[in-house]
């Protein structure tokens, strides 16, 4: 399926509504809906881009209390927990300040918490790469014609748009060098602080200026460590180009 609606947050609001009836709920369109959760789990061994200062803080999920509570009557039982982790950690949005410090105007470009709600909600359409660059190391870039060639199948992007890049790396998910594509993760350019030898499919910046430029979007996501494709150039990649029109992206999203 390549169009979908694709709720990434839903809150409801009814501070000025009249009060529910009830049986009101049940009425719901969502329950009449299959909902997917596309996120992976965490743990201490999801993988992470062994990037030289992201690799001091990986995931921790630490027990802090599990069991009966001495002293509390009625025998009173808490399971509570504490976990540590850096933000772009398995499935998460990307805000427009993550590679981009200020507005096209000078201002400062907005963080996460700044993304109106409407931002995150709406019609998924999933781009698939060529199935001769899934499942295989390849570093292949969507093209203007990629997207050209979808479009006349599945009709035209528009600004409601939540695209995602269906590279196939989803199948690697828990194995790191297979979903980074490189056997040497550990080989980081003394410049960047990146490794140097991964590979994965994504989208193109060509193709990314291209749907900007005619088309529009909301976000740009994929299954993949990021859309970019794994020899990214730090300096022009589409993380940058999306950020500069203040888009929001996804990262390791389960397909």
């Amino acid at each position: 399926m390549s169009r979908a609606v694709l709720l990434t947050a839903i809150l409801f609001v009814g501070a000025s509504a009249a009060p529910l009836q009830p049986g009101t709920i049940s009425q719901t369109w969502w329950r009449h809906c299959e909902l997917l959760d596309m996120t992976y789990s965490l743990s201490n061994e999801t993988t992470i881009v062994p990037i030289k200062n992201y690799i001091k803080y990986p995931f921790e999920l630490t027990p802090l209390v599990k069991g009966m509570v001495p002293g509390v009557p009625n025998d009173y039982y808490l399971h509570v927990g504490k976990f540590c982790s850096m933000e772009h950690f398995g499935t998460h949005l990307d805000a427009p300040n993550h590679v981009l410090r200020t507005l096209k105007e000078g201002q400062e470009m907005f963080t996460l918490e700044k993304v109106p709600l409407t931002d995150v909600i709406g019609e998924a359409c999933v781009i698939d790469v060529p199935e001769e660059h899934k499942y295989v190391r390849s570093n292949y870039k969507l093209t203007i014609d990629d997207i050209k060639k979808w479009e006349a199948i599945n009709g035209l992007l528009h600004e409601d748009c939540i695209i995602i890049i269906r590279t196939g790396q989803e199948r690697f998910w828990g194995n790191q060098n297979d979903f980074l594509g490189t056997d040497t993760p550990e080989q980081l350019d003394p410049k960047t602080g990146f490794p140097n030898t991964m590979s994965w499919p994504g989208l193109g910046v060509e193709a990314a200026e291209w749907i900007l430029a005619n088309r529009g979007l909301k976000a740009i996501g994929a299954d993949s460590i990021s859309f970019d494709a794994g020899d990214v150039s730090l300096s022009r990649s589409v993380h940058t180009v999306s950020c500069s029109e203040s888009h929001l992206l996804i990262n390791s999203k389960s397909s």
